[in-house]
């Protein structure tokens, strides 16, 4: 009877642990993601905001697209621009 009731409480171990390390390489993988399209989204309010002329407040939202991702090429080089 304890061999059973071992088996059970290490096979609910296993799956916990289980679960819990995919649960954890989702919400990482969420996280990449989700940075990737908040870096989108500050370019694309830059770009309209440039093409309405309001230059200060483009600025302002390439350089949050350039905070999130220092390595976005292309928003240092449109900033630079302004």
């Amino acid at each position: 009877m304890k061999k059973a009731i071992y088996d059970k409480a290490s096979s609910r171990y296993i799956f916990t642990t289980f679960f819990g390390i995919m649960m954890l390489v989702f919400l990482i993988l969420v996280s990449i993601a989700g940075t990737a399209q908040s870096t989108n989204v500050w370019f694309h309010i830059g770009s309209e905001l440039m093409s309405s002329e309001k230059y200060n407040e483009s600025i302002k939202a390439y350089e949050k697209a350039i905070e999130i991702n220092p390595q976005d090429s292309d928003a240092w080089t449109i900033k630079e621009m302004l």
